[in-house]
């Protein structure tokens, strides 16, 4: 069973999964989905690996697609209202469809990016072991209008009774006024007034961000030192600052090696953030501590495993895969 999803309106989006890692030394990033808890709940709603590909949707325009037979899918992240030939549907929840039902996606009034997962293996562009879109070596594609994507290996059975699906994944707030944790950087002390300026300086998201990096509208720090930086590897997250302009984050397509001058690095626990902040959103950052991020991702995990456990015990109950083995629930 190979579902097809037609894309009656491609708007912006792409097929990616959480990234393509193991291969820095070859000079490749790792890309993969910007907001990364968000792909992974769409794919645990509909019984798939954290791991697979998904739809990447940039919620700017609508996007929508017709489904050829039933299908389980789930939409996640910043999705404006979504309907099912017309009618509204759950976001963050399993949705089955039928035969030629149509989804469509409108745009979100805040946030950027939402997640398509559907029951099976979405086909894309692979390439060491990732379909993660990377157009520095030409590997993904955005998608277009007329486009068919398939899904391989689904093994929805046939159920007298479709299942009332009662598990959603949890809802992040996207806000147009955004605060990032952020962490000391190694160049830290070369910005006197950083520590203290930042808590009161908001900064634009400029119209150039893109998945390498976040380029921020507003002032600058002085630096005390005019000191070259070698090139050398940087992290996700790193707070650049250019001898001119406003600071820059660094996404998931960064450059392996950079040079500038890094006083900050955004914390793990608002990675995800950063694939959701739209230009013309305004944001602050404030310094944190590695143990408050550590806390915050322990509980991004613990909620994710939450909702796996659900879902498997859901789909076991209603036997609505081919291969789901008989298993009593504990009561």
């Amino acid at each position: 069973m190979n579902p097809l999803l037609t894309l009656t309106q491609a708007g912006v989006a792409s097929v990616t999964d959480l990234g393509r890692y193991g291969v820095a030394h070859l000079g490749i990033q790792t890309n993969g989905a910007l907001d990364q808890p968000a792909a992974r709940a769409a794919n645990i709603l509909v019984g798939n690996p954290d791991s697979a590909p998904v739809i990447e949707v940039t919620t700017i325009v609508p996007f929508a697609f017709r489904t050829s037979e039933a299908v389980l899918l789930a939409v996640t992240g910043a999705a404006g209202s979504v309907t099912l030939d017309g009618d509204p549907v759950a976001t963050h929840a399993p949705l089955l469809t039928w035969p030629n039902a149509e989804v469509k996606i409108s745009p979100a009034p805040s946030g950027l990016r939402a997640y398509v997962a559907v029951h099976g293996r979405i086909q894309g562009d692979e390439f060491l072991g990732s379909v993660a879109r990377d157009p520095l070596i030409g590997r993904g594609r955005r998608l277009s209008t007329g486009d068919v994507v398939i899904a391989h290996g689904a093994r929805l059975g046939l159920v007298p009774h479709p299942p009332l699906f009662l598990v959603a994944a949890p809802r992040e707030a996207y806000p147009h006024e955004w605060v990032l944790d952020v962490l000391p950087g190694p160049e830290l002390a070369e910005f006197p007034g950083f520590t203290g300026g930042i808590t009161s300086t908001a900064y634009t998201v400029d119209t150039r961000s893109d998945h390498v990096g976040i380029r921020l509208a507003g002032p600058g720090f002085e630096r005390v030192t005019s000191s070259e930086i070698l090139s050398r590897g940087v992290p996700l997250g790193a707070v650049e600052i250019p001898p001119t302009g406003g600071p820059i984050i660094l996404m998931r397509g960064r450059p392996l090696t950079a040079g500038y001058p890094i006083p900050a690095v955004v914390a793990r626990s608002c990675h995800h953030y950063l694939g959701q902040m739209r230009p013309g959103d305004t944001l602050r950052l404030r310094m944190s501590t590695a143990e408050q991020s550590i806390r915050a991702v322990r509980q991004q995990e613990a909620d994710l495993a939450a909702l796996r456990h659900r879902c498997r015990t859901m789909y076991e109950a209603s036997h609505l895969f081919t291969d789901t083995p008989v298993v009593p629930i504990p009561r």
